[in-house]
């Protein structure tokens, strides 16, 4: 009953997502899309695995492949969506992979395949962006698949990440939210950017935040990742006295 439950939750979700996606600016659906990628140490390049166009690594996130899934379908011409794999736990496609490896900047990770080949690492370029409404789609993306709330602020949790939390912190700057960037010195990193949106980011978000469990536990650590980033911030200001 639980399993039918979900798959019916799974299919009005995604169902509602994509009749909204088809009304928006393809390009600004790219960009949507590039905001929900895997940025755990960087973006990896496997020469062995070069089809790979992203990794799910939670089995919750069944969710959020169909709604990329429904994203690629409404974005790209029908040879494109008909050459995407899927599995339980990541989507390949040659096309989508250079198509999404060209927003990042490689270099080598020093580890190698079992055939000597280097693999790399990407982090995000700083130019990808062209106007506001990118920028909007980008953190939209961010906040689907890694955002929540705590309290009154929001938040993205990106363990390890090379370089989407600083850019997340970089663009919420530029558009009036006034992050608080806190790295959890943890094995893995916990990097938090925590926010409190404008009414035009908050409207724009809205339209793709999706439920999440909310564990008593995991709700205590965030407030308290929240408290010491404002301590942090508050140490980092300077004396008036």
């Amino acid at each position: 009953m639980k399993a039918i439950f979900f798959l019916l939750l799974t299919v009005l979700v995604i169902s509602g997502f994509s009749s909204h996606a088809q009304s928006r600016d393809k390009k600004l659906n790219e960009f949507l899309i590039l905001g929900t990628l895997n940025d755990y140490m960087g973006r990896e390049f496997n020469p062995g695995d070069s089809t790979l166009f992203d990794r799910y690594y939670n089995p919750s996130e069944v969710i959020m492949i169909a709604k990329v899934d429904s994203l690629i379908k409404v974005t790209y011409p029908k040879k494109v969506y008909d050459g995407v794999e899927k599995t339980e736990s990541t989507i390949n496609s040659d096309f989508l992979a250079k198509r999404f490896n060209a927003f990042y900047d490689f270099s080598p990770s020093g580890m190698r395949t079992v055939w000597g080949m280097n693999i790399l690492r990407g982090k995000l370029k700083d130019d990808i962006f062209h106007n506001e409404q990118e920028k909007l789609s980008f953190l939209a993306g961010a906040y689907l698949r890694f955002g929540n709330r705590c309290d009154s602020a929001y938040y993205l949790s990106l363990p390890n990440s090379d370089s989407k939390a600083n850019l997340c912190n970089k663009l919420l700057k530029e558009l009036g939210c006034r992050p608080l960037y806190h790295i959890q010195r943890n094995i893995p990193s916990g990097h938090y950017v925590f926010f409190h949106p404008t009414p035009k980011v908050l409207a724009y978000m809205k339209r793709y935040e999706q439920p999440h469990e909310r564990y008593p536990r995991l709700v205590l650590y965030i407030q308290r990742m929240y408290k010491e980033a404002m301590l942090n911030e508050s140490k980092q200001k300077p004396d008036t006295n």
